[in-house]
């Protein structure tokens, strides 16, 4: 699942997915704006067959979810979980953000990275709750108004 808030934009190249075998390959890209993903049958059989880039590098994702920013030529990406040592019984995932030849591996939900320019991912640091609550909003921004029940 694909969540981009207002002025925002993604491509996606390849959607395919065989529900027969449970799998498929997906490869996107954020070109700008807030974002956010939930890894599914694709990523969870062959992570690899999930990819989503980023103007200045690349998200690995492990079973889980992700989000954050592109803007101005900066990328910005959060664990959003479950991570290993959830308590929701889920089994764990992480995110592996790459650029300039450098992995940043995150597993510890509201860790997150930077890639600025041409320069390799930052080490993991928490986002705080003003950095987290700005993701959210811009992400509850997105959602349609159902008049068939609650946003799903």
């Amino acid at each position: 699942i694909f969540t981009i808030g207002p002025d925002s934009a993604i491509v996606i190249d390849k959607f395919i997915y065989d529900p027969e075998k449970g799998g498929g390959k997906v490869s996107a890209k954020i070109l700008r704006g807030v974002f956010r993903f939930v890894s599914g049958r694709v990523a969870a059989n062959k992570p690899s067959d999930m990819e989503v880039k980023l103007p200045n590098g690349t998200i690995g994702i492990r079973g889980t979810s992700a989000g954050g920013f592109v803007r101005n030529g900066v990328s910005e990406v959060v664990l959003l979980g479950p991570g290993p040592e959830n308590n929701v019984g889920e089994p764990g995932g992480r995110i592996i953000v790459s650029g300039a030849g450098s992995n940043v591996d995150i597993s510890r939900v509201t860790f997150g990275t930077r890639l600025a320019g041409g320069a390799a991912p930052t080490a993991p640091i928490r986002w705080d709750a003003q950095k987290m609550n700005s993701l959210t909003g811009a992400l509850r921004s997105a959602r349609p108004n159902r008049p068939d029940g609650p946003d799903q």
